[in-house]
């Protein structure tokens, strides 16, 4: 599997909780994006 793969699922089930209403591509700050927030960082 690919990294970018493993990072995307990693994000997906541990900051977002499966929602799949969110999206974002490799080049999207998830500050931004609102998946963390500086807490997180």
């Amino acid at each position: 599997m690919k990294v970018d793969v493993q990072v995307r699922d990693f994000v997906n089930e541990n900051f977002l909780f499966g929602n799949t209403n969110v999206t974002f591509n490799n080049n999207d700050s998830f500050i931004e994006k609102g998946i963390i927030d500086s807490t997180g960082v």
